[in-house]
């Protein structure tokens, strides 16, 4: 069983664990592991996680609490306890894009993609053969769907929101490209990436788009096409 549990008040003080970029740390976070035995895979009924939602102070809090990293190790593990059904992956030719947008065509939230029409369209002008281009809708998508088209996926590609934690179902060394915030808080898909062994590309888009919706243009649309052409190269 993994646990990740918030030390008391009467234990010993834990790692430092500096974050990016700010130097921020977790004063307070035991990490336990506990197995018997070859660790071949990590099986729970439950997995207890910290709240990593805890004030610091400074400007790296907001109003969500701040966001903070877990240790690399754990979400190594956790990684490494989702790739059981590997025996069942296909060979990866597959572009996963990871869509923020309803499918019922209704209200645009926060970082969904105005022309996201254009830009699969474009991705699937750009994506050479043998390769193909499968959309992602978030909750719109059963889990064990899920897990399989980002266990085969070559590429994931999406905007900066949660549809990227799905990485944790991609084989090791998949291509991950972000359509990045420009804000230096905005760092936990990159962090993801580098603990899991995946490649990542960020295409930095303009400041303060977090809030609203996303209008992809030429100049990222150009890079977006490129970054793809060269990670199935």
């Amino acid at each position: 069983m993994l646990g990740i549990v918030p030390a008391r008040a009467e234990d010993p003080p834990g790692s430092r664990l500096p974050t990016e970029p700010s130097a921020a740390v977790f004063d307070e976070l035991r990490v336990r592991t506990l197995w018997t035995g070859p660790l071949r895979a990590v099986r729970a009924k439950r997995l207890i996680t910290a709240d990593w939602r805890v004030a610091v102070g400074g400007d790296y809090g907001d109003s969500e609490g701040g966001r903070f990293l877990p240790p690399v190790s754990t979400l190594q593990l956790l990684h490494q306890a989702l790739q059981v059904d590997l025996s069942a992956a296909r060979p990866a030719r597959t572009v996963v894009w990871v869509s923020r947008n309803p499918p019922d065509g209704g209200p645009l939230g926060m970082r969904a993609v105005t022309n996201e029409l254009e830009v699969l369209d474009r991705l699937r002008a750009a994506v050479p053969p043998p390769f193909s281009v499968q959309v992602h809708r978030g909750p719109h998508t059963m889990l064990a769907r899920t897990r399989g088209m980002f266990r085969d996926a070559a590429v994931v590609v999406g905007v900066h929101g949660g549809g990227l934690a799905n990485m944790l179902f991609c084989q090791p060394r998949t291509v991950v490209i972000e359509l990045a915030m420009p804000e230096p808080m905005y760092v936990m898909y990159r962090y993801l990436a580098a603990a899991l062994g995946h490649e990542m590309y960020q295409i930095r888009l303009p400041p303060n788009t977090f809030h609203g919706p996303v209008h992809i243009d030429e100049g990222v649309m150009d890079a977006l096409e490129r970054a793809v052409t060269h990670a199935l190269q």
